[in-house]
């Protein structure tokens, strides 16, 4: 009897555990240190050369110091806080862990409110550039001085350790991307908000409130009625000159489709120059680039030179889940007489594949394939896939490239597979290929513009273009 009532006991107790939910629970010492050695384990089996920007060496004494400041239980949260920053030391945009989207969803639901505001960043200074606060006084591109008597500056540089990029600069574009979501995650900013601000060169003061996930989505829902956020988009100045707003790679066939009308109401307008504005595109589908080419270049080129794959048991499995249908199994037996196929299947774990790219890409040419000056614009914000397209145009002599420097580098990681850490449940994503592009020399740095513009702070409370000013002046000469 005393065994069964003890067998009982240990049932409720496991039941209680289990419905504790991981977001509060405590994880004990080995529990973390059993995550980070299932962390590096992993990422050293997917990815193709783990240690490429910072050295094992450095890495290693990094992953010591966390692992000796785990000496007590602390919840998912606060591990994630610790651990992060390690994996960001890497410097692979593309290899990450993330924070835990739970605890952030359930302090929502319960009522919590974030940063009221969207920011851009420039020049290690804040703008507001969206204002969903109940206090319509302030006015866009003011500058934020400092959040809860944080300064600018202090506030980044607490932020920018938990950012997986290559280049600093893309550090800050994932800031901004993410602004209320990391103030919490890092900062535990919430509520209300203790504003420094400055606008036309006066500062001042300000509190206030933070905004819901209901009041949040609410806003971006009326912007979206009054002008809907489109992928790729088509404009003329008054100088006729035709500017294709390009911010995401993705949908061919409807981008086959706005290609086909776009081109053509380019050659209605009679319009000479062309500028393809892809300063915020982080990338998609590079097939994209291939069908953008077909319309405004007859140069043969190619998007990668090489690249090197890496097999392990996670990107089997996760290629297998992804795409390969149930009734394709009986097939895959033939997949032993393709090159790439066998490798993705049978390639024995650890095995790289390299695949030169050697032939160059002709381009098609469609019924309304345009024949004027093409000029190409970018920004940090133009990463992965829109990275390979600006690189290609730029390699290949297409036109004029006009902006800032791409986020993206010209050998870089990629095509991530997912992982989950098996006891706080983690997520992150780990690249398992490297692309080296045409025209890589060897060095750390994005595509370089041919004509190199820096928005100013000034540019920005004026919500002035600079970069597309320039083109504009240039077509008028």
């Amino acid at each position: 009897m005393i065994r069964y009532i003890f067998a009982i006991l240990l049932l409720l107790i496991n039941l209680v555990c289990l419905a504790q939910s991981d977001s509060s629970r405590k994880f004990s010492v080995n529990e973390l240190k059993e995550d980070v050695d299932f962390l590096f384990a992993t990422l050293e089996r997917i990815h193709p050369s783990l240690y490429h920007y910072t050295s094992k060496e450095t890495i290693l004494a990094k992953r010591t110091a966390v692992e000796n400041s785990l000496t007590e239980p602390i919840t998912r949260h606060e591990f994630a806080q610790r651990i992060i920053p390690l994996i960001s030391t890497l410097n692979d945009g593309h290899t990450y862990l993330s924070f835990p989207q739970e605890e952030l969803s359930e302090y929502l639901k319960n009522g919590g409110t974030v940063l009221p505001f969207d920011v851009s960043i420039l020049n290690n200074k804040l703008f507001i550039t969206s204002n969903y606060s109940s206090d319509s006084t302030i006015k866009l591109l003011t500058e934020i001085v400092s959040i809860n008597n944080v300064n600018t500056p202090v506030l980044l540089n607490s932020i920018r350790p938990y950012l997986s990029t290559e280049l600093e600069s893309f550090r800050d574009i994932r800031i901004q991307r993410s602004i209320r979501s990391l103030l919490w995650n890092v900062m535990r900013f919430e509520g209300e908000f203790e504003l420094e601000l400055i606008h036309n060169g006066v500062g001042f003061n300000k509190t206030v409130s933070g905004i819901t996930s209901e009041q949040f989505q609410a806003a971006i829902s009326s912007q979206q009625k009054r002008a809907p956020a489109k992928p790729y988009s088509l404009y003329f100045t008054p100088e006729n000159l035709a500017v294709i707003n390009f911010r995401s790679m993705m949908d061919q066939k409807k981008f086959r489709h706005f290609l086909d009308s776009t081109f053509h109401a380019i050659r209605r307008n009679k319009s000479e120059n062309l500028v393809v504005d892809i300063r915020y595109n982080g990338g998609g589908n590079s097939q994209l680039g291939d069908m953008l080419f077909n319309y405004i270049t007859d140069k043969p080129y190619r998007q990668i030179d090489r690249m090197e794959s890496k097999s392990s048991k996670e990107m089997k499995q996760y290629f297998r889940k992804r795409y390969v249908k149930w009734y394709m199994y009986p097939l895959i037996p033939v997949a032993v007489f393709h090159k790439q196929a066998r490798f993705y299947f049978f390639a024995k774990p650890g095995n790289i594949q390299v695949i030169e790219m050697k032939k160059l890409h002709h381009p098609k040419n469609p019924t309304f394939k345009f024949n004027g000056n093409v000029f190409l614009l970018t920004s940090a914000y133009t990463f992965s896939s829109a990275n390979m397209l600006a690189n290609a145009f730029k390699c290949f002599e297409m036109g004029t490239l006009v902006g800032e420097e791409t986020g993206g580098v010209l050998e870089a990681f990629g095509d991530v597979i997912p992982y989950k850490l098996p006891n706080t449940k983690l997520e992150g994503g780990c690249s398992y290929k490297k692309f080296v592009h045409p025209c890589y020399d060897g060095e750390i740095h994005g595509v370089r513009p041919d004509i190199s513009i820096l928005p100013t702070d000034d540019d920005v409370r004026q919500g002035r273009d600079a970069v597309l000013d320039y083109v504009r002046q240039t077509v008028r000469h």
